[in-house]
């Protein structure tokens, strides 16, 4: 979280990405419903924590790996 935002819930950038975990909208916008919130929930930090938590269970830390350009 530190990384993806600074700890800075409401943190976006131009790709998208938003939240305490960087979250790219509207590819995550299932899984904040499956966790009871909704994607314009994105800067809650306990749906935004929560939301990653499902995708790292899902995905590992593979949707937050660093990549050279």
């Amino acid at each position: 979280m530190r990384r993806e935002s600074n700890n800075i819930p409401t943190a976006r950038n131009r790709s998208g990405a938003s939240g305490c975990f960087q979250l790219m909208l509207p590819l995550h916008s299932r899984l904040f419903n499956a966790a009871g919130f909704s994607p314009s929930q994105w800067a809650d930090p306990v749906g935004n924590t929560k939301v990653a938590w499902s995708l790292y269970k899902a995905a590992g830390t593979s949707p937050w790996v660093l990549t050279n350009y």
